[in-house]
């Protein structure tokens, strides 16, 4: 929904979005305006962008959900679509956070590991349990400034990616602080993260 007043006390719904006119899904866990002034909405269907003149939304599905297309035809051209698809897709289309690096690069916790966008193909390329992470189910993302890390929420814990090491040679160093550490390896909430302004982390897990 959008919003608009001249004051605080002022402010009211001037638009809904919806699928009716073009949002790829209407269960929406996460909002945000890239450095262009467009907006990227992460729902449980994939991912929107909405035009900075508010007139057009583009969307972003999974592999998985783009394959759906083709279920009435034959089977080779649902494994052509799936390798055409490839490149292009989210890692999953349940679409969970969605965060901004300093350098304007959107990165995303989906149902299958994290996806960040790639400008200039107009595509995603993902990092995964393959990769690194402890879990592929994730539920919230965090830049950390002062360490230079990605902390990722997951369903069983917590994820440290070393950003870094990544964005200085390409490598992926990913950590998951255990009961050693004093975390409780619990499945943690959607977007339950802050990081305050001392930069200490605070998350919402489902035992507390």
């Amino acid at each position: 929904a959008r919003m608009k007043g001249k004051n605080r006390s002022d402010y009211k719904v001037e638009k809904t979005f919806t699928d009716k006119d073009g949002l790829v899904n209407n269960y929406v866990f996460s909002a945000l305006e890239d450095n262009k002034g467009n907006l990227w909405f992460a729902t449980a269907g994939g991912v929107s962008r909405l035009s900075r003149d508010g007139k057009a939304f583009h969307n972003y599905t999974s592999v998985s959900d783009r394959s759906d297309t083709a279920k009435n035809k034959p089977l080779v051209d649902k494994v052509m679509l799936l390798v055409s698809a490839v490149s292009e897709g989210l890692a999953n289309q349940d679409v969970r956070s969605i965060v901004m690096d300093k350098e304007g690069q959107l990165w995303f916790a989906t149902g299958a590991g994290i996806s960040f966008y790639d400008e200039k193909n107009d595509n995603f390329k993902s990092i995964t349990s393959k990769d690194g992470l402890s879990v592929d189910r994730l539920y919230f993302l965090q830049f950390d400034s002062l360490r230079n890390l990605l902390w990722v929420g997951t369903a069983f814990g917590l994820d440290k990616f070393d950003m870094g090491e990544y964005k200085r040679n390409g490598k992926i160093s990913i950590t998951h602080p255990t009961a050693y550490d004093g975390f409780i390896e619990v499945e943690t909430n959607t977007n339950a993260v802050c990081l305050d302004q001392n930069f200490n982390l605070w998350l919402g897990t489902i035992d507390g």
